[in-house]
């Protein structure tokens, strides 16, 4: 039979039209899941059709001798008019750090049969992939990859995922490539909180433009995860002592608590109670939040860099305050540039 010449440049001339198909979505990362009417709304005039859901994290314990799952989800409501729900589970390094290679059976067991216990009443229909959260290492990653090997079996043929760092990116030759279909880029938390000249540790571009230079030949199909939260590194003589999640700069300005030293950086008036941590006087506050502008910035750093695939960019993550101050059209306008 003779070929027709014309078929194949038919079929070139569609691949080459075909356009990345790009989706908005949310983390879901709080103990208590209860989507209410606003977050509701939130998702749907985002076009939100996906929900990564943490189920619960997993931690070595030292007392017993093995890792166990903690802080796990209470599922009070789920979200009726998101299509799709992925489960994430969060592991420390530390966990495959401590076990031997021997135990990791043990632990894939575990935690998938937990998750298939915790999933018990989602419908199976709306689950179209397992996520897995750990900051895998060199030293670690034998042990991390043979566990996604073998938590295969408890997947049900879906669509299985791991988050990935930047430094996975960069040094993937000695970290290794997660045996997986899909990897989620962690594009945040990037810079070094005890810096004193640090501004923003949650995103950094002049750090992030180091870790991406290959980013474009990394051989699993990415999707995007970008930040909107915000957080106050609180320091006491000269020590970080914890992180105030979700610190709003209005609270900053209340006069009578917080002395404004320079831009994002505060002293404290006053001893008091802020979000469950007592301040004392004189302690001080560095005030790191995504503000939109940088965002773009972001979206204009990443755009021609990620692999050209259908891809989700995901935002961490689903809160009141986030809604608050990213409003829906946000979303939508960062989302479209990627387009």
């Amino acid at each position: 039979m003779k070929k027709n010449p014309y078929l194949f440049l038919i079929f070139l001339l569609l691949s080459a039209c075909h356009q990345a198909e790009i989706q908005p979505a949310f983390y879901h990362w709080k103990t208590n899941l209860d989507i209410g009417n606003l977050e509701e709304t939130y998702l749907s005039q985002t076009g939100t059709q996906r929900l990564y859901i943490r189920l619960f994290d997993v931690k070595y314990n030292e007392e017993k001798k093995k890792a166990i799952p903690v802080a796990s989800i209470n599922v009070r409501q789920l979200p009726q008019k998101v299509k799709e729900w992925v489960p994430v589970v969060f592991i420390t390094n530390r966990t495959f750090v401590e076990i031997n290679e021997n135990e990791v059976q043990a632990l894939a067991d575990s935690v998938g049969t937990y998750m298939q216990k915790t999933m018990k009443d989602w419908e199976e229909t709306r689950i179209p992939e397992w996520q897995f959260d750990c900051d895998w290492t060199k030293s670690t990653k034998s042990k991390f990859f043979s566990f996604l090997e073998k938590i295969k079996k408890y997947t049900n043929n879906k669509t299985l995922s791991a988050t990935i760092r930047l430094h996975q990116i960069k040094f993937r030759e000695t970290t290794g490539v997660p045996p997986v279909d899909r990897g989620m880029l962690m594009f945040y938390n990037m810079g070094t909180l005890k810096d004193e000249k640090e501004v923003n540790s949650i995103l950094n571009l002049d750090i992030g433009k180091q870790y991406i230079g290959q980013l474009k030949n990394y051989p699993l199909k990415l999707d995007l995860a970008l930040p909107l939260f915000s957080w106050g590194v609180v320091k006491r003589k000269g020590r970080i002592l914890h992180l105030i999640n979700n610190l709003q700069e209005e609270t900053l300005n209340d006069s009578l608590k917080y002395e404004v030293i320079e831009e994002k950086q505060y002293k404290v008036k006053e001893s008091h109670y802020i979000s469950g941590y007592y301040l004392y006087k004189n302690d001080l506050i560095r005030l790191e939040r995504i503000e939109l502008d940088l965002l773009n910035a972001t979206v204009e750093l990443l755009k021609n860099k990620l692999p050209s695939n259908d891809k989700f960019i995901t935002f961490y993550h689903l809160d009141s305050k986030i809604i608050k101050a990213f409003p829906y059209e946000n979303i939508q306008n960062l989302v479209d540039s990627f387009r």
